[in-house]
This record gives structure tokens, sequence and C-alpha cells, in this order.
């Protein structure tokens, strides 16, 4: 019984890796069409999208990809921008 708990985290881990994944890829493609146009290019921001993208692609190939993590990929994301416009204060929000 305890080793079904055990695979069922490491399940839900690689869902949740994976889909990390999905989100920087074309997010490190944004990234980069900024820097191209000019933007500021900022030391932390190597940190964060290209030791955490080859970290979470070094992930997904130890744990694998689940068949789950394409329709959840994009449920999680709707989520988690519905929980930052409800939690952003009304004078800071972006206009839609």
């Amino acid at each position: 019984m305890r080793l079904t708990a055990i695979k069922k985290s490491v399940l839900l881990l690689s869902v949740i890796l994976a889909a990390g994944v999905m989100w920087l890829v074309p997010g490190d493609f944004m990234w980069v069409l900024y820097l191209a146009g000019g933007g500021d290019l900022y030391p932390t921001s190597i940190l964060t999208h290209v030791c955490a993208l080859l970290a979470g692609l070094w992930g997904v190939r130890v744990m694998g990809v689940s068949r789950n993590t394409w329709p959840l990929a994009p449920g999680m994301m709707f989520v988690l921008a519905v929980i930052t416009r409800l939690a952003t204060p009304e004078r800071e929000k972006a206009a839609l």
C-alpha cells in the first residue's frame, strides 16, 4: 500500500515538472525575442530562463512525461492565471 502512494506522488511530480517545462519553452522563446528586440539582460534572468529549463529537461528525461500532462498543463496555467488575477490589487491590474 505504501508503494502505491509513492508511485502516485512520483506521477504527480512528473506531471507538474513536465507542465513546467511546457510553460518554459514558449516563455523562453518570448524572452529571446524580447532580448533580440533590445530588451535588458539581467544576470539573474539567465538562471530563471536557461538553468531552469535545463534542470526541467533533465528532470523530464529522468522521470518521463505522463500522458496526462498534455491536457493538464493548459488547465494548470489557466488556474494559475485566475489565482493571479484574483490576488492582484485592482490598481495594479493590466487592462485586458
